[in-house]
């Protein structure tokens, strides 16, 4: 029952992501007739230069400082990760599963999974598995161990 879940949960996933591209296709005026809301498609295109002109001459509070970016360590999340992924095999593992993992481990204050799976990916250690988990708010993309080289 669960794999047939799984395979529904793909092809839903499937269809409305081919919906929402044929949907960004339609012109802006042919999608305001096609709702019969009579919608003036000029009020939903961007401000002109004239606009835009004359908005900037009005006074504006100065900008926040921008905060330092945060360099994070993710040395001992990555080592934790990459014998996570071997465990797993071919099943793969989801961020959320990783993130488990990592808070079992005391890491996740410091790493998250996401970021953790995107150095992953980028050195060739895991790869998208071409597939989607459900997990308890959604679902996720799996990932696996990519075969050494």
């Amino acid at each position: 029952m669960a794999k047939l879940t799984e395979t529904i949960d793909r092809l839903v996933t499937a269809l409305a992501d081919d919906i929402i591209a044929a949907v960004r296709d339609i012109p802006l005026d042919e999608l305001a007739a096609l709702t019969g809301k009579g919608i003036k498609v000029d009020a939903m295109r961007p401000a002109t230069k004239a606009v835009r002109r004359k908005n900037a001459t009005k006074e504006r509070a100065p900008a926040p400082p921008k905060a330092p970016p945060v360099v994070r360590d993710h040395s001992a999340a990555m080592s934790v990760a990459q014998r996570f992924f071997e465990e797993r095999g071919q099943r793969g593992a989801t961020a959320p599963q990783l993130h488990e993992v990592l808070e079992a481990g005391g890491l996740a204050q410091t790493s998250d999974a996401a970021d953790v799976i995107s150095l992953l990916v980028a050195r060739g250690v895991v790869g998208d598995a071409g597939f989607r988990r459900t997990t308890g708010s959604g679902t996720a993309a799996v990932y696996v161990r990519t075969p050494a080289q």
